[in-house]
Protein backbone atom coordinates (compact mmCIF):
# COMPACT_ATOMS: atom_id res chain seq x y z
CA UNK A 1 0.00 0.00 0.00
CA UNK A 2 1.21 3.37 -0.87
CA UNK A 3 1.88 6.66 1.41
CA UNK A 4 -1.33 8.73 0.75
CA UNK A 5 -3.38 5.01 1.30
CA UNK A 6 -1.33 4.50 4.46
CA UNK A 7 -2.28 8.24 5.55
CA UNK A 8 -5.91 7.81 5.08
CA UNK A 9 -6.14 4.60 6.76
CA UNK A 10 -4.67 6.09 9.59
CA UNK A 11 -6.99 9.33 9.28
CA UNK A 12 -10.09 6.32 9.65
CA UNK A 13 -8.36 5.01 12.35
CA UNK A 14 -8.87 8.70 14.39
CA UNK A 15 -12.39 8.98 13.60
CA UNK A 16 -12.90 5.23 14.65
CA UNK A 17 -13.84 3.94 11.24
CA UNK A 18 -11.37 1.25 10.35
CA UNK A 19 -11.92 -2.63 9.98
CA UNK A 20 -10.18 -4.74 11.60
CA UNK A 21 -7.77 -5.82 8.80
CA UNK A 22 -6.93 -2.49 8.42
CA UNK A 23 -6.60 -1.78 12.04
CA UNK A 24 -3.69 -4.73 11.94
CA UNK A 25 -2.19 -3.35 8.43
CA UNK A 26 -1.48 -0.09 10.54
CA UNK A 27 -0.03 -2.49 13.33
CA UNK A 28 2.42 -4.00 11.00
CA UNK A 29 2.87 -1.08 9.61
CA UNK A 30 4.94 0.75 12.73
CA UNK A 31 6.29 -1.79 13.50
CA UNK A 32 8.81 -1.40 10.95
CA UNK A 33 11.96 1.05 11.23
CA UNK A 34 11.27 3.76 8.84
CA UNK A 35 8.38 5.49 8.79
CA UNK A 36 7.53 8.99 7.61
CA UNK A 37 8.54 11.74 10.22
CA UNK A 38 4.88 13.08 9.96
CA UNK A 39 4.26 9.93 11.21
CA UNK A 40 6.59 9.29 13.94
CA UNK A 41 3.95 10.32 17.05
CA UNK A 42 1.63 7.60 15.70
CA UNK A 43 4.51 5.51 15.10
CA UNK A 44 5.45 5.52 18.63
CA UNK A 45 1.50 5.30 20.17
CA UNK A 46 1.20 1.71 18.12
CA UNK A 47 4.20 0.70 19.59
CA UNK A 48 3.26 1.27 22.78
CA UNK A 49 -0.39 0.21 22.34
CA UNK A 50 1.41 -3.14 20.93
CA UNK A 51 3.81 -3.26 24.06
CA UNK A 52 0.97 -2.95 26.43
CA UNK A 53 -1.14 -5.65 24.66
CA UNK A 54 2.14 -8.44 24.96
CA UNK A 55 2.10 -7.36 29.02
CA UNK A 56 -1.56 -7.93 29.31
CA UNK A 57 -1.59 -11.18 27.51
CA UNK A 58 1.37 -12.13 30.56
CA UNK A 59 -0.92 -10.70 33.24
CA UNK A 60 -3.90 -12.98 32.16
CA UNK A 61 -3.55 -16.49 34.57
CA UNK A 62 -4.23 -19.60 32.21
CA UNK A 63 -7.73 -21.14 32.63
CA UNK A 64 -6.11 -24.48 34.19
CA UNK A 65 -5.04 -22.11 36.63
CA UNK A 66 -7.72 -20.49 37.47
CA UNK A 67 -10.00 -23.35 37.80
CA UNK A 68 -7.43 -24.61 40.24
CA UNK A 69 -7.69 -21.22 42.71
CA UNK A 70 -11.22 -21.51 42.38
CA UNK A 71 -11.94 -24.91 42.94
CA UNK A 72 -9.78 -24.43 46.27
CA UNK A 73 -11.29 -21.62 47.96
CA UNK A 74 -14.58 -23.68 46.63
CA UNK A 75 -13.41 -26.13 48.84
CA UNK A 76 -12.13 -23.98 51.93
CA UNK A 77 -15.70 -22.09 51.73
CA UNK A 78 -16.99 -25.49 51.79
CA UNK A 79 -15.36 -26.90 54.96
CA UNK A 80 -15.75 -23.81 56.65
CA UNK A 81 -19.58 -24.03 56.07
CA UNK A 82 -19.99 -27.61 57.02
CA UNK A 83 -18.17 -26.84 60.83
CA UNK A 84 -20.45 -24.17 61.12
CA UNK A 85 -23.43 -26.42 60.44
CA UNK A 86 -21.77 -29.09 62.74
CA UNK A 87 -21.18 -26.55 65.61
CA UNK A 88 -25.19 -24.98 65.68
CA UNK A 89 -26.38 -28.18 65.30
CA UNK A 90 -24.26 -29.81 68.14
CA UNK A 91 -24.81 -26.57 70.15
CA UNK A 92 -28.38 -26.46 69.44
CA UNK A 93 -28.82 -30.37 70.08
CA UNK A 94 -27.14 -30.46 73.36
CA UNK A 95 -29.29 -27.19 74.91
CA UNK A 96 -32.52 -28.62 73.27
CA UNK A 97 -32.13 -32.19 75.26
CA UNK A 98 -31.12 -30.39 78.84
CA UNK A 99 -34.01 -29.84 80.75
CA UNK A 100 -33.48 -27.05 83.01
CA UNK A 101 -36.31 -26.61 85.39
CA UNK A 102 -35.39 -23.52 88.00
CA UNK A 103 -38.19 -21.20 90.18
CA UNK A 104 -37.61 -19.41 93.37
CA UNK A 105 -39.76 -20.83 96.29
CA UNK A 106 -39.36 -18.64 99.32
CA UNK A 107 -36.22 -17.04 98.14
CA UNK A 108 -34.65 -19.85 97.56
CA UNK A 109 -33.67 -21.78 94.13
CA UNK A 110 -35.48 -24.63 93.21
CA UNK A 111 -34.75 -27.14 90.53
CA UNK A 112 -36.60 -30.43 91.33
CA UNK A 113 -38.94 -30.03 88.60
CA UNK A 114 -41.61 -32.69 91.02
CA UNK A 115 -40.84 -29.95 94.10
CA UNK A 116 -41.88 -26.98 91.69
CA UNK A 117 -44.66 -28.54 89.99
CA UNK A 118 -46.42 -29.09 93.13
CA UNK A 119 -45.63 -25.60 94.48
CA UNK A 120 -47.33 -24.38 91.13
CA UNK A 121 -50.16 -26.68 91.45
CA UNK A 122 -50.80 -24.82 95.30
CA UNK A 123 -50.46 -21.46 93.98
CA UNK A 124 -53.23 -22.33 91.26
CA UNK A 125 -55.05 -23.67 93.93
CA UNK A 126 -54.85 -21.04 96.05
CA UNK A 127 -55.60 -18.54 93.53
CA UNK A 128 -58.90 -20.24 92.00
CA UNK A 129 -60.11 -19.90 96.11
CA UNK A 130 -58.77 -16.91 96.21
CA UNK A 131 -61.22 -15.52 92.75
CA UNK A 132 -64.25 -18.25 94.70
CA UNK A 133 -64.29 -15.27 97.35
CA UNK A 134 -63.61 -12.21 95.07
CA UNK A 135 -66.77 -13.49 93.03
CA UNK A 136 -68.81 -14.00 96.14
CA UNK A 137 -67.83 -10.41 97.46
CA UNK A 138 -68.98 -8.98 94.23
CA UNK A 139 -72.72 -10.80 94.09
CA UNK A 140 -73.18 -9.74 97.20
CA UNK A 141 -71.84 -6.01 95.99
CA UNK A 142 -74.15 -6.40 93.45
CA UNK A 143 -77.23 -7.83 95.59
CA UNK A 144 -77.24 -4.81 97.75
CA UNK A 145 -76.94 -2.67 94.52
CA UNK A 146 -79.95 -3.81 93.16
CA UNK A 147 -82.10 -4.25 96.40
Amino acid sequence: MNESKTGRLIEKYFEGLTTLEEEQYLREYFQKDTVPAEWEMDKAMFQFFASEREAGKAKVLPKKTTRKIYLRWASVAAAACLLLYTGVKFTLDNYQTQEISCAYIDGKTCTNPELIQLEALKTLESLSQNNKTVFAAQAEALDAFFE
